[in-house]
């Protein structure tokens, strides 16, 4: 097999993609914790009783919803700017042997057995190097539908059921 290259230029939001995902992801209970005071208030709203005592409830989806993404966006930022150099611009190479990864001052070769799994959403793939480490490959790093295709059809080939997951 030739190799096959993708050049990746992460930005912030790449990585605060993969942040959110993970998140809701491994703690989907959140969710549902936090719209359980929803459904709640509404309860009793819907039997006419006073909402007034239990507003206070609404704490917990106003801190999931609205102020962890904030946290998670800034903490987020900061850390892209200090990494900005090793980030902007990845190089990955596949070949017979595995993954290369190539990056400013980074250099990592992944045999094939070494992939934890390969996820897709709807903008992403993220190649797990283990349960919760990735490298984030944006979809719109390949240059046209075939070459995603190409990319798809060798991991495919190299990567177990169990490893390939994709829809």
């Amino acid at each position: 097999m030739e190799s096959f290259e993708i050049h990746v230029r992460m930005l912030a939001q790449d990585l605060l993609a993969f942040k959110y995902y993970m998140f809701y992801r491994r703690y989907w209970w959140f969710v549902v914790i936090g719209l359980l005071p929803l459904f709640e208030i509404g309860g009793f709203w819907l039997m006419g009783q006073d909402i007034q005592p239990i507003l206070g409830h609404l704490a917990l989806p106003v801190i999931f919803f609205l102020v962890l993404p904030m946290v998670m966006r800034i903490s987020n930022q900061r850390y892209f700017n200090k990494v900005r150099a090793q980030l902007e611009q990845v190089n990955y190479r596949l070949s017979a042997e595995g993954v290369e990864i190539k990056a400013e001052g980074v250099e990592a070769k992944l045999a094939w057995h070494l992939i934890h799994s390969l996820r897709e959403t709807r903008k992403y793939y993220f190649l797990f190097r283990t349960k919760a480490s990735a490298n984030v490959i944006p979809k719109r790093s390949f240059v046209n539908q075939a070459k995603e295709r190409m990319f798809l059809q060798i991991m495919q080939r190299h990567l177990s059921d169990k490893q390939y997951k994709i829809k």
